[in-house]
């Protein structure tokens, strides 16, 4: 009988040693944006749907924008350009914002010249249903970061430099910000990064100052 009990006891984490295995080795399926922001050998790194940002002029850049099989028709906004998506785009990229308060202030959808209002210097798009830790996990650990908290709100901005990518994700957590939170926060919004910004975020991302940031939540 005790040998009886001892082979079943032997089969039952034989089970669950391979079943946690086979959670293990299941792939990540990714966030789909890779459409969106993967560069190529014609469009460097930052890529922003297949634009080759710093590397076209602004105007080039609409042209193609207008041609695009998701975009239905663009916006003028002074020297930038808005969109309406045409409803054939994926479902984390939409076109309105429903964080309630804006960590940054971009519009929904955009693209931007550089200050001599020539090249096509940033595009940014708003996005649902794509956490930071699926960032994290399909492209690397962010290199720099930028926090600001709204006591009001109880709210914490956290903006995350993904550098290789040339890239920047927003996000607005509810307080306290915990490594739990933090992964499952949505990331708001995602836009190519200039060289003002490499200037202005250059504070080194660490997760243990993020954990120790003062309480907002009283």
């Amino acid at each position: 009988m005790a040998a009886l009990i001892a082979r079943l006891s032997l089969l039952c984490l034989l089970s669950l040693s391979v079943s946690a295995s086979l959670i293990r080795v299941q792939p990540y399926g990714g966030t789909g944006l890779n459409p969106v922001i993967a560069s190529s050998e014609d469009c460097p790194a930052p890529c922003f749907l297949g634009l080759p940002v710093s590397q076209i002029l602004q105007s080039e850049a609409a042209a193609r924008l207008a041609q695009h099989q998701w975009i239905d028709h663009l916006i003028e906004q002074s020297l930038c350009y808005s969109w309406a998506w045409n409803g054939a785009q994926p479902s984390y990229l939409v076109e309105q914002y429903t964080g309630g308060h804006r960590p940054l202030g971009l519009y929904p959808m955009l693209i931007c010249p550089d200050r001599q209002g020539g090249s096509f210097n940033q595009g940014a798009v708003t996005l649902r249903g794509v956490t930071l830790g699926q960032l994290i996990l399909e492209y690397g650990e962010p290199s720099h970061m930028a926090v600001n908290i709204h006591r009001r709100e109880k709210e914490v901005a956290v903006l995350l430099v993904f550098e290789p990518l040339g890239y920047i994700a927003t996000s607005l957590s509810r307080c306290p910000l915990t490594r739990d939170s933090l992964w499952k926060t949505e990331a708001q919004e995602l836009y190519t990064m200039t060289a003002l910004a490499r200037s202005y975020y250059n504070t080194r991302y660490d997760l243990g100052r993020l954990m120790a940031l003062p309480d907002c939540s009283a």
